[in-house]
């Protein structure tokens, strides 16, 4: 009854606020942004309050022919799935409408130079400001010899990283121990991230794209025992997004922890050496000349500094983690005990885990941004704790799914301007639209906590703990 008073109280409420936006809407900037705020809340509150009032929707038997389906078919519903949510993205998201390069406005911040890289590009010839975009090379490298111009190369290869992404993300979750829907359901719930497909569509010259491409396929070749392969997405990871180096040990953990004998140590860190020489090719002799190399060690230090001594800032992280993951850490958080069992069990995900956290917390100001490479760890673990065993999917995640596609603003529409573009960022907003990020965030855990506490079975309380 709680519950259902709640959702029923918060979808009149934000129904009637969507209203008095709409009475007076003028199309400003201001206005556009609190109605992306009003929209998302009304459907996030009418899609809880439906959970609770249809409590035979969809039907058991209609569950068991999804999961039925899915088995027989997971290959077409990916590309179903991919389909759809790029078409989705397309039809609601522009690209940004900042940032000028040689083609004209939308190269954003940091695309300006990627864009710069790409356009000018030429073997060990050009410098480039900043020691983070000359030792990234790869993303303009491939757009440029693509023959296409920047814009269109980047949304190609965008596209065809998230699409792989998707495939890769359903065979690690297939390696993970999840049957054939839950798997289904992670590529569903990993399309629709904000920070994901949609944010790539609109502001597309980036190399966030390839980074997630290549994140996924070093944690899959990793559990698949391709050495090869992982080796491969490890250079080209060098070259792309730095970071990612530090799944070095990540593979060593899970070679450790899934070998046998006592040279599965040796093993482990012989692997992890191909990298690194890599990584030092690339600083020796980057194929872009940094015009100044203060190396990340200053940054790092600087922001993890202003982490610790700025409380605010706590407190903004904090919102960043939401804003980027949506119900994915709300329920990661509410379900905290299951997570942790499957932590300890998988404990390389566990560093995985914690070196991400650390990185979001010193890698700069786009929090957000950074959050969501816990989008992978996020989604299994959190589907485990209600797919351990076989059988039909339960029903609250259909409408987990709409909630979580809902909070991510994946078919809201999006706008050009650089202050909508800040506003999508827990990090970077202020005045009324922080205030919108915070007030949102709360709902939606008022949410999924009303979604618990109905009339359904929560998750398997054996796994919770």
């Amino acid at each position: 009854m709680i519950s259902r008073t709640l959702l029923l109280a918060g979808t009149a409420a934000a129904a009637g606020y969507l209203g008095w936006i709409l009475a007076a809407y003028h199309g400003t900037l201001d206005e556009r942004i609190a109605l992306v705020f009003a929209l998302k809340l009304v459907l996030v509150f009418a899609t809880g309050a439906s959970f609770i009032l249809l409590p035979g929707r969809p039907s058991s038997r209609t569950l068991e022919r999804l999961a039925a389906l899915s088995e027989r078919h997971a290959a077409a519903l990916i590309g179903l799935i991919i389909a759809g949510s790029v078409a989705i993205a397309f039809l609601t998201t522009p690209q940004i409408g900042f940032g000028e390069g040689q083609l004209g406005r939308g190269y954003g911040h940091d695309g300006v130079f990627y864009g710069w890289m790409t356009e000018h590009f030429a073997w060990f010839e050009y410098p480039v400001p900043g020691w983070q975009f000359a030792y990234r090379p790869l993303a303009p490298m491939l757009v440029h010899y693509s023959g296409l111009d920047t814009f269109t190369g980047f949304r190609v290869l965008n596209l065809a990283s998230h699409a792989l992404g998707s495939v890769l993300v359903y065979r690690i979750g297939r390696r993970v121990g999840l049957p054939a829907i839950a798997a289904l359901l992670g590529v569903a719930f990993f399309d629709v991230l904000k920070f994901g497909l949609k944010f790539v569509v609109y502001y597309p010259v980036l190399t966030d794209g390839l980074g997630m491409l290549l994140l996924l396929a070093i944690i899959w070749a990793t559990l698949e025992k391709r050495p090869f392969l992982y080796l491969l997405a490890m250079a080209a990871a060098v070259y792309t997004r730095e970071n990612l180096l530090a799944l070095t040990v990540f593979n060593a953990l899970h070679s450790i922890r899934t070998g046998h004998g006592a040279r599965r140590f040796l093993t482990a860190a012989v692997l992890q050496l191909p990298p690194f020489a890599v990584y030092l090719l690339n600083r020796r002799h980057p194929v872009f000349l940094p015009l100044y190399d203060t190396g990340p060690w200053p940054m790092l230090a600087a922001w993890g500094r202003r982490f610790l001594l700025d409380p605010g800032w706590q407190e903004v992280s904090l919102l960043a983690y939401c804003n980027s993951l949506g119900l994915l850490f709300i329920l990661a958080l509410l379900c905290w005990r299951g997570v942790v069992r499957f932590l300890g069990k998988y404990y390389e995900w566990a560093y995985y885990v914690v070196v991400n956290v650390l990185l979001s917390i010193v890698g700069g100001s786009d929090v957000d941004r950074y959050a969501v490479w816990l989008a992978p760890v996020a989604i299994f673990a959190v589907l485990s704790l209600d797919f351990s065993r076989p059988g039909p999917p339960p029903r609250v995640w259909l409408y987990w799914f709409i909630v979580q596609a809902a909070a991510m603003e994946f078919f809201l529409p999006w706008f050009p301007d650089e202050a909508f573009y800040l506003s999508r960022f827990a990090a970077h907003a202020t005045g009324p639209t922080l205030a919108y990020v915070t007030v949102f965030s709360w709902a939606l855990i008022a949410t999924a906590v009303a979604m618990q506490l109905g009339d359904q079975p929560p998750l398997d309380p054996a796994l919770r703990g």
